[in-house]
């Protein structure tokens, strides 16, 4: 990789770069001074945020350490730290990221104005150099970073470099009063306060913490679970330990609203240098609350609680999402960059497709071409997976003509208060439940599972769980109104479990006919 030459160096100009990995970050950082410079130089720095802070940096490493390894490149000149890059190097296929990862919402290299391209030009080419088949990913670059080094990269094949939005709200701009005069930010305010005992709560105590992203973790992978096929929790119980630590050295904060004691909406966010809060770590609510807007809710009331503190910006972070279009009133940009590995690019550019290839390209087309089969191909790939490993093909084919998952039957059962018996022996309305589905012999992946769970709690119907061992093993839905049940996962032992405690309720006195719908693979269990 070729350097930019027309971009002046500093006056000192710019002398080698030194790289150190794992124990060496730590042995380095003990000698001399260099802790010390590193805080001063990260305070100097303008576009320096919190997570390129000493502090998360060491945080972050010691959480992670199975998974990734301290990568620093420093640029040292008479004993004097001039500028420094903090980077993670993951352990498992040696990818390297900016510091912190996805815990970090910003990366970046911390130096004085005047080498702030030129070191990283540097150190760019020295890491291709010592690591030829790692690839360099630096996400959210902050506004205001250097921008000179680009021409040195813009010739390397395979280099992604892109800009996006950041919506923020300026908490020193009077317009912000205006939103909590928002009508709808009023009434639902109100509405909450007539359904039970509502309260805002900053979270202050360590335990109060632990205890609310407890429930805050699972409803946000409820919702990103079904909305994007994510769990940013249960993939990854490592991030909070990450938060739990940060929130006990004061870098993150949170908020919850409550009903009636309980956590109906949250969230959480790091607390940044220079008057900045950066959110949210995490912004969720119930999906048994939708209808009241929880989650606008919770920045209108964490906007005011940051003014009447002091603080200067909310950075609502990138993706211009409805409500955060509604809450902004600035904006500017921030960055991406991709580097690829240095050896093994022409490799993944010369790969060939096929005979086999083409066909199943254009068996892909077909399929997509079908409007009842809207999902993206990867999403497509595991159904598709999913009835293979079942040996269900019919249904199969049933979900291929008709974009259903599979053939349901109804069945007539006599009960009086289907609600009440089911209160007994089972989990009602538990959002950790739904999350330990897995497809067995369902042919619902698990974010169809979720997203039709998340539905059928914006039309107000009830959940009825049961669960072994931590797994799933059936899940009931009642329509009040439609007076009606759904069946939608199940085993036997379930089917068993809803057919004894609906026979036992219903044997006390004939009431009405409840329909029951559910996949024609158990419809023989309940006759």
């Amino acid at each position: 990789m070729k350097l930019d030459d027309s971009l002046s160096l500093s006056p000192e100009g710019i002398s080698e770069v030194q790289i150190f990995l794992g124990k060496e970050v730590y042995e380095f950082l003990e000698q001399k001074d260099y802790a010390n410079q590193w805080n001063k130089l990260f305070e100097a720095c303008k576009w320096a945020t919190v997570f390129q802070g000493l502090e998360f940096f060491y945080m972050f490493h010691e959480v992670y350490k199975k998974q990734y390894q301290p990568l620093l490149l420093v640029l040292i000149e008479d004993e004097i730290l001039k500028a420094f890059l903090p980077l993670s190097f993951e352990t498992a296929d040696g990818r390297i990221t900016g510091a912190g990862v996805n815990d970090a919402h910003y990366h970046a290299w911390i130096s004085l104005d005047d080498i702030g391209s030129s070191f990283f030009k540097r150190a760019v080419e020295e890491l291709r150099r010592q690591f030829p088949l790692s690839s360099i990913r630096m996400e959210q670059l902050p506004a205001g970073i250097p921008l000179g080094w680009l021409g040195a990269v813009q010739d390397v094949a395979g280099v992604k470099f892109t800009s996006s939005t950041r919506p923020l709200v300026n908490l020193r701009d009077p317009s912000i009063d205006k939103l909590a005069r928002k009508k709808d930010f009023k009434s639902n305010n109100n509405r909450l306060k007539r359904y039970g005992a509502f309260e805002v709560e900053f979270i202050k105590d360590a335990g109060r913490f632990d205890e609310a992203l407890d429930v805050l973790m699972i409803q946000s992978d409820f919702r990103k679970g079904a909305l994007y096929g994510m769990f940013p929790f249960q993939k990854n119980p490592y991030r909070s330990i990450l938060f739990k630590e940060m929130f006990r050295k004061g870098l993150m904060f949170g908020i919850v609203l409550k009903l009636d004691g309980d956590i109906l909406a949250g969230i959480t966010g790091t607390i940044g240098k220079d008057g900045w809060c950066h959110g949210s770590g995490l912004n969720c609510h119930s999906p048994l609350y939708d209808y009241y807007s929880p989650g606008f809710l919770s920045f209108i009331h964490l906007i005011q609680h940051l003014e009447n503190e002091g603080f200067d910006t909310l950075d609502l972070s990138t993706g211009m999402l409805d409500y955060k279009k509604r809450i902004a009133n600035s904006y500017d940009e921030v960055y991406e960059l991709f580097i690829p590995a240095a050896e093994n690019l022409e490799d993944a550019l010369s790969k060939k497709e096929g005979l086999k290839d083409k066909l199943k390209e254009r068996l892909w087309s077909l399929l997509e071409n079908k409007p009842h089969l809207n999902f993206e191909r990867e999403e497509l790939r595991e159904k598709l997976k999913l009835y293979h490993k079942q040996r269900d093909y019919l249904n199969l084919v049933f979900f291929i003509q008709t974009g259903n998952p599979y053939m349901k039957v109804e069945k007539n059962i006599s009960c009086m208060e289907i609600e009440k018996a089911l209160n007994t022996d089972f989990e009602k309305n538990n959002l950790a439940e739904l999350l330990t589905y897995k497809p067995k012999h369902e042919s619902l992946t698990k974010r169809e599972f979720l997203i039709d769970a998340l539905s059928r709690f914006k039309n107000g119907d009830t959940c009825f769980t049961k669960s072994e061992k931590g797994k799933l093993i059936g899940c009931l839905w009642i329509n009040s109104v439609g007076g009606m049940a759904e069946i939608t996962t199940c085993t036997t032992d379930f089917i068993n479990l809803v057919k004894n405690t609906l026979s036992s309720d219903s044997s006390k006195e004939i009431g009405e006919v409840i329909k029951i719908i559910l996949p024609k693979h158990a419809s023989k269990y309940l006759s």
